[in-house]
């Protein structure tokens, strides 16, 4: 008697058509499609790429194409099967739970960056969460607070804001305070990584009272020789410390944070440094917006851990108030 219909052969499904033959590629079964290999067997708990069109599809483990629906690929990347069933690339989505998620050319969803889309720029969340960048501090603004023009270009206004906008650093007085910081902290936009003394030979041997600290112990990585100049400040706000490199490393997920210190930060998260330090690390914002009479005296004990140049943190705070 000829085979007809699904089969099971030594756990493997196939599928024979009403003359008994084995069936290869596309077949569509009580409303749900499946995908029958080149040797006849059924797809199932993985990705296929058709042939002829080079679309991608992702099948379920009981072989049914999935449609509308989200897939992980091997390694955690998401992507999204649209509800005919190719993986949807370069594209805005709403996730269903009201959030915007955004796809890229491969159909991976963006964990990080800047994405310009449909005329707006959004920032991108490590969830996937994208969210509008607002045009909260401008060129003028930072002109105007002593920052030189050649250091405020689009990309590097673009990430500030979007640091702004994630962050939530939009309250004026939370703002002022941020701003002033972060020009003392990194001298208006000029210094990014924190400096040694011409005195001596490297930042290892400069900063070598540092390597054994308490705040260079962290799970995992016990404080060793040259910790001091590897997490020495970086950044807009000159985060320090292994402790603070690696829950930065942990909130972003990128563990190069750690594994390559304060070079790797400046160069890559400048702001977005400044930004988790500022609202998640220290919880200034918070705390800022529930003290809106803080003074700079206290924010710069949290930020610095003492008050170096605090009359100059203090003058920028307020001219920060006449141009924010």
């Amino acid at each position: 008697m000829a085979k007809k219909g699904w089969v099971k052969d030594k756990g493997k499904w196939y599928y024979y058509d009403t003359n008994g033959s084995m069936k290869k590629g596309w077949v569509k079964d009580k409303e749900k499609w499946y995908y029958l290999l080149d040797n006849g067997e059924m797809a199932a708990n993985r990705w296929l790429q058709d042939p002829k069109s080079f679309k991608w599809y992702f099948f379920r483990s009981n072989g049914e194409m999935l449609v509308s629906d989200w897939a992980k690929d091997s390694v955690g990347k998401w992507y999204y099967l649209r509800s005919n069933g190719e993986m949807a690339v370069s594209q805005m989505r709403n996730g269903g739970d009201g959030n915007n998620y955004y796809l890229g050319s491969d159909g991976a969803m963006a964990t990080k960056g800047e994405i310009k889309w449909d005329g707006n720029w959004y920032y991108v969340k490590r969830s996937g969460v994208c969210g509008i960048i607002k045009n909260i501090v401008t060129k003028r603004n930072l002109l105007d607070l002593g920052w030189r023009e050649k250091l405020l270009t689009d990309n590097m206004l673009l990430k500030l804001n979007a640091v702004l906008s994630e962050y939530g650093i939009a309250n004026k007085n939370s703002l002022r305070h941020f701003l002033a910081q972060c020009c003392v902290e990194s001298g208006c936009g000029e210094i990014l990584l924190e400096k040694h003394s011409s005195k001596f030979p490297s930042p290892q041997e400069y900063f070598r009272n540092r390597d054994f600290k308490e705040y260079n112990n962290v799970p995992g990585s016990p404080a060793m020789e040259g910790d001091g100049a590897k997490y020495r400040g970086a950044g807009y706000i000159q985060i320090t410390w292994k402790d603070a490199y690696y829950k930065f490393a942990k909130y972003i997920g990128d563990d190069e944070i750690l594994n390559r210190g304060c070079e790797y930060v400046a160069a890559n998260y400048a702001w977005e440094s400044a930004g988790w330090f500022w609202s998640v690390f220290k919880k200034l914002n918070s705390l800022i917006e529930n003290e809106p009479d803080i003074t700079v005296d206290r924010v710069t004990k949290i930020v610095n851990g003492g008050y170096t140049a605090l009359e100059k943190r203090i003058e920028v705070y307020n001219r920060s108030c006449d141009v924010i």
